[in-house]
C-alpha cells in the first residue's frame, strides 16, 4: 500500500503537518482526484485519519501503523547493522591502504632537465595484498580462498585448460574421410 510512490510523497507531505487535499494537491503537484483517491486508500489502512474543519478535510498521519512496522523492522536492523558496519569497515581500511600506497607530492622525483623521453615504469605494480584479517573476515587459508575486491563473495578459481589427451576421440564420419 505505502509502496506506491504518490502514497509515499502523500505520506512524507504528512509526516511534518496535517494538511488539506488542497494543501496537498499544491505540494505534490497532482490532481485533486488523484490525492482523494490516495488518501481513501491510506485512510482505509489507517495509515491517515481524517477531521472535518468546516468545510475542509484535514488528513494527518497516525503513528500506530509505523510503530508496528518499526516493531517488525527492529530484527532485520540488527543483522543488516553488523553487515554495514563490516562493508565501511572494508571500505575505511581500502581507501586508508589507497592513501599510504600513492606518493606524495614532496617524495615525486624532479622532471629531468633533459628534453628526452622519461623512463619507462620499472614493471607492473604490485598486487594488492587485500584486507587485513579481523574477526569477521579471516585471513585466507587454501581451503577459504582470499575474499573478493567487495570482501562478500569468494574466488573462484579457474577451470584447466582441456589437453590433447582429454579431447574427445574423432568420430566415425571423420576417420573415413
Amino acid at each position: 500500500m505505502i509502496a506506491e510512490p504518490a502514497r509515499r510523497r502523500i505520506v512524507a507531505a504528512l509526516l511534518t503537518r496535517e494538511a488539506s487535499v488542497g494543501d496537498l494537491v499544491a505540494a505534490l503537484g497532482m490532481s485533486q482526484p488523484a490525492v482523494s483517491k490516495h488518501l481513501r486508500v491510506l485512510r482505509e489502512a489507517g495509515v491517515v485519519s481524517v477531521r472535518a474543519r468546516a468545510q475542509l478535510r484535514i488528513y494527518r498521519l497516525e503513528a500506530g501503523p509505523f510503530r508496528e512496522l518499526d516493531d517488525w523492522l527492529r530484527p532485520y536492523r540488527r543483522l543488516w547493522g553488523g553487515h554495514l558496519d563490516a562493508i565501511e569497515r572494508h571500505l575505511a581500511d581500502t581507501s586508508a591502504a589507497s592513501a599510504a600506497a600513492e606518493p606524495s607530492a614532496s617524495s615525486t622525483p624532479a622532471p629531468p632537465d633533459s628534453a628526452g623521453p622519461a623512463p619507462a615504469p620499472a614493471g607492473p605494480a604490485p598486487a594488492p595484498a587485500g584486507p587485513a584479517p579481523t574477526p569477521d573476515r579471516p585471513a585466507p587459508t587454501p581451503d577459504r580462498p582470499a575474499a573478493t575486491s567487495a570482501g562478500l563473495v569468494p574466488t573462484i578459481p579457474a577451470a584447466p585448460a582441456p589437453t590433447a589427451s582429454s579431447a574427445p576421440a574423432p568420430s566415425v564420419a571423420e576417420e573415413s574421410s
